[in-house]
Parts: C-alpha cells; sequence; structure tokens
C-alpha cells in the first residue's frame, strides 16, 4: 500500500531503509540476523568462508552423514503433550 509522505518530515525518515521491496535474503544474512552467529566466519582465524557447492541429492545427504558417524534419518515424531500442572496456580 502507498502512504503519502510530507515533505517536512521525509528528511527525519531518510535513514530508514525500506525492507519491504527485499523479497530474497542470502541465507547467511538470515542465520546472523535470527541466531546472531555468522556462519560465513572461520573459527580458527576468523577469516571469510565462501559457499563453493551445495549438496541437494538425499542419498549423497545420506552417505556423507553415514560415513561421519552421524544420524541420517530424521528424529521420530512424538505426540504433543501437556504443559505442566503446577500446583502454585489456583485456576479455579
Amino acid at each position: 500500500p502507498f502512504l503519502p509522505m510530507f515533505a517536512a518530515n521525509w528528511g527525519r525518515l531518510s535513514f530508514l531503509r525500506c525492507s519491504c521491496q527485499r523479497r530474497h535474503f542470502l541465507w547467511a544474512d538470515l542465520m546472523r540476523r535470527t541466531f546472531g552467529i555468522d556462519v560465513l566466519s572461520c573459527e580458527q582465524c576468523s577469516g571469510r568462508l565462501r559457499l563453493i557447492a551445495t549438496i541437494e541429492f538425499p542419498t549423497a545427504i545420506r552417505a556423507i552423514l553415514e560415513h561421519l558417524g552421524l544420524p541420517s534419518e530424521p528424529p521420530a515424531l512424538t505426540p504433543a503433550r501437556a504443559p505442566p500442572v503446577s500446583e502454585h496456580h489456583a485456576w479455579n
């Protein structure tokens, strides 16, 4: 939606960046903004890492995880449980 902007107020608001025009974010930026971690920073030398490939085939991913001794299957789903009941609260 279009919101009218008065010229007198533009100077005060011009430092804001409009995020509504950007629809795609880099995955590294999303990780940094969400979790506060820089996934492209080397833990040993603090240099910048760069992505050179992605692995998208499930069979290749499963083989790599199994070779590393990591679980290759997702954990089993469990039913949701009710919240714990505290005796300190009177719900009546």
